[in-house]
C-alpha cells in the first residue's frame, strides 16, 4: 500500500475508444493477479477504482494507469460520496516473444 499520496490521476478511455479521452482522479487497489486457465493459460489482473460521486465513469469505458489498460466491469451506485468501478485486464501468457497457443 503507498502511503506517499491519495489519488493517482487515471485516464478514462470513454466507451474504450482510444481517441475519446478524459482525465480523472481516484483511488486505485489491484489485487494479486491469478491463472486463467479458461481462455488460454494467462493472467488476469483485476481491482477496484474509486471516484467521487460527480466523476462519470460507465461500465465499458476503459481506464489507464501505470500503463496498464483495464476495461471497466461495472460501476457501483453512490454511497458517502464515492462509488467503486470494478476494473479487470487479461494477459496472455508469452513463452519467449510469442503469445502461447496465438492469444494476445
Amino acid at each position: 500500500m503507498r502511503t506517499d499520496h491519495f489519488a493517482d490521476p487515471i485516464l478514462r478511455y470513454v466507451n474504450g475508444d482510444s481517441g475519446n479521452i478524459r482525465s480523472i482522479t481516484g483511488i486505485v487497489t489491484l489485487q494479486e493477479p491469478y491463472i486463467d486457465d479458461m481462455r488460454g493459460r494467462g493472467r488476469i489482473h483485476k481491482g477496484q477504482v474509486d471516484v467521487a460521486e460527480a466523476t462519470v465513469i460507465v461500465a465499458n469505458d476503459a481506464v489507464l494507469f501505470a500503463n496498464n489498460r483495464f476495461e471497466v466491469e461495472s460501476v457501483s451506485d453512490p454511497v458517502h460520496g464515492m462509488k467503486t468501478a470494478q476494473i479487470t485486464r487479461y494477459e496472455a501468457e508469452h513463452a519467449g516473444r510469442q503469445p502461447v497457443k496465438g492469444l494476445g
